[in-house]
């Protein structure tokens, strides 16, 4: 009965495996099931305006981002410590010059093929240079929706974050309530000859003139200039250097003045100054991330915080400075009359302008 018995027995088992029984333990799910599972997880988590759980936990475990800036420190400094105290897990290293240094210093380590920036920091204007190299990452920050989509430029690289307002401004110790210019085209009364400011290398500005006021036409640009030559204006080197030489009672008119600097101004010290609002250059400023960043995790979130409405936004509206965020400056900059949008996708034809800058302003 031996037989019988043990073969009863095999089947037996086999029966209770079939069913599910403990003689076999189940298979462990794989490294590359569960590391699947947990980015979905992640990825469905997200909310809106914000990165994804998976790029935040990364971002975390980062634990840094490093942030190569033209904004002042007094601006800066506000900032960093409101995303600090959003993202307490990641610390930002700032690295604040001027737009030039900082851009001279972010192309000469990307050429050594030593990349210390996670994220750059500047004018639109200065970022097409990196982005025309390769060294720009495309990122599309979720919480940009807010932001104008002709905001968004170079291919995905770059969203304007901040705006710098280009226009022109009075010393009103000079020029009389009423007298002040409304255009830019009452600068070249001959009344105002030898008493106007410029800064010597605003080529930028006439580039942005030239395609949104004039359309390109390039007659009309030269004839302006020509005439604006005429009125023999003083060429300062810095817009900063420029606006304290227009307070001091150098020159009546500051062509090309950076409005809100100066309302900046007015507002802290009481200088005598006013602005035109007339005809207002919006120029983009914003940040794009390092093709070869090292925190690249940590910089996306860093950047999808400065464009978020209840971020950097919120926090550049505080400190007194022009968010994109259409409706969240602060009063003083509204009020327009037509405004103008100059970005990184102009730079492709600035070489043309500062050619003619230099012969008709500058007279190199």
């Amino acid at each position: 009965m031996a037989r019988p018995i043990a073969i009863f027995l095999s089947v037996l088992g086999l029966v209770a495996s079939a069913c599910g029984g403990a003689a076999q333990p189940s298979a462990a799910p794989s490294a590359a099931a569960t590391t699947a599972g947990a980015s979905a997880a992640a990825t469905a988590a997200a909310k809106p305006g914000e990165v994804d759980a998976a790029t935040l936990a990364k971002a975390k475990q980062e634990g840094k981002v490093v942030f190569y800036t033209s904004l002042q420190t007094d601006d800066a400094d506000p900032l960093v410590k409101a995303f600090m105290k959003a993202y307490p897990e990641i610390k930002v290293d700032l690295n604040r010059k001027s737009s030039s240094k900082i851009l001279t210093q972010f192309m000469t380590e990307a050429k050594a093929g030593k990349v210390l920036a996670d994220v750059l920091e500047t004018g639109g204007l200065d970022l097409a240079e990196p982005y025309d190299k390769g060294l720009t990452l495309a990122f599309d920050p979720p919480a940009a929706k807010d932001i104008p989509k002709e905001y968004h430029q170079l291919n995905g690289s770059f969203v304007g974050a901040r705006l710098a307002l280009s226009t022109f401004g009075w010393n009103t110790s000079q020029v009389k309530a009423g007298q002040e210019p409304k255009t830019w085209e009452d600068i070249l009364d001959p009344a105002w000859k030898g008493k106007i400011l410029i800064e010597a290398s605003d080529w930028d500005v006439m580039q942005g003139l030239a395609k949104n006021k004039w359309g390109g036409d390039q007659a009309k640009t030269t004839d302006y200039f020509t005439k604006l030559a005429a009125n023999k204006p003083q060429l300062i080197d810095g817009h900063t250097e420029m606006l304290a030489a227009l307070v001091a009672g150098q020159g009546a008119i500051g062509w090309g003045l950076r409005g809100d600097t100066m309302q900046e101004q007015i507002e802290s010290k009481k200088i005598p100054g006013g602005w035109s609002k007339g005809e207002i250059m919006l120029r983009l400023q914003g940040a794009v991330i390092s093709k070869d960043a090292p925190h690249p995790n940590a910089a996306k979130v860093f950047v999808n915080w400065y464009v978020s409405k209840d971020g950097g936004q919120k926090t550049l509206a505080g400190i007194g400075r022009f968010p994109a965020v259409p409706g969240m400056a602060p009063a003083a900059y509204s009020g327009f009359g037509k405004t103008f949008v100059s970005g990184p996708d102009d730079a492709k034809d600035l070489p043309k302008y500062e050619k003619l800058w230099n012969e008709l302003i500058a007279k190199k």
